[in-house]
């Protein structure tokens, strides 16, 4: 996947979706989840990982990680 560069990102993305939207689907009734929760759930799941695409792209770019409050 690093080979494809910029390329990767949908790919990645695309699986993160499918694997976040399987897993509420899956485990949001062991959980409680009722049935009409589910689909915020989805749109949450698909918003939280499109945050992690800037990460994506400074990974790409070799940009060194930032000092943070959890470093």
């Amino acid at each position: 996947m690093t080979r494809l560069g910029y390329a990767a990102i949908p790919i990645i993305l695309g699986y993160r979706f499918e694997l976040g939207w399987t897993r509420c689907c899956r485990l949001g009734p062991h959980y409680g989840v009722a049935w009409y929760e589910v689909p915020a759930g989805l749109v949450l799941s698909a918003v939280l990982h499109t945050f992690e695409v800037p990460g994506m792209i400074d990974a790409i770019r070799g940009r060194p990680l930032e000092n943070t409050a959890y470093r």
